[in-house]
């Protein structure tokens, strides 16, 4: 993660690590 308190649910997130937390999912709820 960025920092402990990174959330990652955080909509505020930048693009590149947004993709990434889509790409995650989408791996994890196929």
């Amino acid at each position: 993660m960025l920092s402990p308190s990174f959330d990652a649910d955080n909509t505020n997130a930048s693009g590149p690590v947004q993709k990434a937390i889509e790409i995650r999912n989408t791996l994890e709820n196929p």
